[in-house]
């Protein structure tokens, strides 16, 4: 009986122990969950991270919680994307409800792109779908090296004395950055030119840097009309389109649609996806197998 009580008492003291170290772990806010991944393999684990958009969920489509809002409250920082609307939308809000709160930008020194993709010949008359900054650019190996840099410039200026730390374990990640970037451009560098389609553009930068056509099936939320597509479909067949990517946040029957007359398959994927690496190793694989001849 007293071997049972002493055990008891021992677990009760390592709960409240573990319960006290998180209440004194400072609070980071990020606005997708890529974010959540970046600081983590930077920081450890010295930091509760409050992400803004919850899994499953469209940036697009963003209102904060009241709990965030609490949570924003407590912030020692929120490392923002940069080019997202809710962030434009929502900032002006968060800073006069919380003065104290720091903001910093994920996308200084990243190479920016406007949406670049191919359109249909009756979405090409939409100029306006060419404007403003994509902001995926976490989905490119390259410029994840520079967003990984970001946040441990961004650490440092809450915690200057952990500096070594936070840059060793930023050279660890860099280098597993670096090692997918590698194998990126050895896969698709026999196809450069070649095309790909996505029902929304979110691979801009990473076809831009490894020398791929997007061909967006979407653009601003606006889903093809019927003459759109069947262009769409021509367009498929044309650039013999095996796969079409369908972000999980969004409608799938145009993409089916297109699959169906051209035989093609339905590739759901997540860009938001808190797992960056593996993401980012599926992306490599699934574009890279669809890319090759076919050996019929």
């Amino acid at each position: 009986m007293r071997r049972l009580i002493f055990s008891i008492v021992l677990v009760f003291i390592a709960f409240s122990c573990t319960t006290t170290q998180n209440q004194k772990k400072e609070t980071i806010a990020v606005s997708i969950l890529p974010q959540k991944y970046f600081v983590e393999q930077i920081s450890g684990n010295n930091f509760n991270i409050e992400v803004l958009v919850a899994p499953g969920a469209s940036h697009e489509t963003y209102d904060p919680t009241p709990q965030q809002m609490v949570e924003l409250a407590e912030a020692v920082l929120w490392i923002k994307n940069g080019h997202l609307a809710f962030e434009q939308q929502w900032e002006p809000k968060f800073l006069a409800s919380h003065p104290q709160l720091k903001t910093f930008d994920w996308s200084e020194g990243v190479s920016l792109l406007s949406g670049e993709c191919q359109h249909s010949e009756e979405e090409e008359n939409n100029k306006h779908s060419h404007q403003g900054i994509d902001p995926h650019y976490w989905l490119s190996p390259r410029e994840a090296a520079m967003l990984a840099q970001n946040i441990a410039r961004a650490l440092e200026t809450i915690h200057p004395e952990k500096k070594a730390e936070y840059q060793q374990n930023l050279e660890n990640f860099l280098g597993r950055i670096h090692q997918l970037d590698s194998l990126a451009t050895k896969v698709f560098q026999p196809f450069s030119g070649r095309s790909f389609m996505i029902f929304h553009p979110a691979l801009t930068y990473f076809a831009h840097q490894y020398r791929l056509k997007q061909i967006a099936v979407e653009r601003e939320g606006n889903a093809p009309s019927a003459k759109g597509l069947r262009e769409f479909i021509d367009l498929a067949r044309e650039e013999n389109i095996r796969i079409i990517l369908v972000q999980q946040q969004f409608d799938r029957e145009n993409a089916q649609t297109i699959a169906h007359e051209v035989n093609a398959q339905v590739i759901p994927f997540d860009p938001m996806s808190e797992d960056w690496e593996n993401n980012i190793l599926k992306i490599i694989q699934t574009l890279g197998q669809a890319l090759m001849p076919n050996e019929s």
